[in-house]
């Protein structure tokens, strides 16, 4: 078991020179934090979301992770539902 997280990740979903939509994956031992994960308003509905969240839990996957949590709002809490997470208090638990 390694004591020290291997690194932080940041992934953009860019059109043209404009960011759409972002995610942060903060590793520690078999646990993938998700953070800062927004989608503009424009693109909210269309996919997108989904994509770079696949995306990112997917990365944490080939990394080793086993789990992955995060803390939602009302208004996000939809998508990590349909992605198998399961809420414990106010954290959202994917495994």
């Amino acid at each position: 078991m390694r004591a020290e997280p291997r690194q932080l990740w940041h992934f953009l979903g860019v059109q043209g020179n404009e960011m759409k939509a972002a995610i942060t994956v903060f590793e520690h031992e078999d646990v993938a934090g998700l953070y800062d994960f927004a989608v503009t308003p424009e693109f909210q509905g269309e996919g997108l979301g989904k994509a770079i969240l696949q995306h990112a839990l997917s990365f944490a996957r080939r990394l080793g992770c086993r789990w992955a949590a995060v803390q939602a709002t009302s208004e996000g809490a939809e998508i990590y539902r349909s992605f198998r997470f399961k809420r414990y208090g106010d954290t959202f638990v994917w495994r």
